[in-house]
């Protein structure tokens, strides 16, 4: 895979701030169905979530791992929730896409809490 672009996405919800998430917007080159050369574009979408905390960013990440493990000396676990689909070449229709699956998707991982 060959990563094209990097983008930050919102997700609104109701009653809380949106969800935010990493998208990386994809293409690996190969043999298309019917056995032509040619690149599949796809995307693969991603947030880490703890109790309490949420970011799309590793470094945010990594400094709340330091931070609870320096001054409160214990160690967090996180969950790394990921989406990957195909996409239209050109076309942000995959961002609709992603913003109604979390939607529908979010209060379920919430509840686990």
């Amino acid at each position: 895979y060959r990563i094209l672009r990097t983008t930050a996405l919102e997700v609104p919800l109701s009653a809380r701030p949106p969800v935010r998430l990493t998208v990386l917007e994809l293409r690996r080159p190969g043999r298309l169905p019917g056995g032509a050369l040619g690149d599949t574009p796809s995307y693969y979408a991603y947030w880490f979530v703890s109790r309490g905390r949420e970011t799309a960013h590793h470094l945010v990440l990594d400094l709340y791992t330091v931070f609870d493990r320096v001054v409160h000396g214990r160690l967090v676990r996180w969950a790394y929730v990921a989406l990957a689909g195909s996409r239209a070449p050109g076309s942000a229709a995959h961002h609709e896409q992603i913003r109604e699956f979390v939607r529908a998707l979010y209060p379920t991982l919430k509840a686990a809490d």
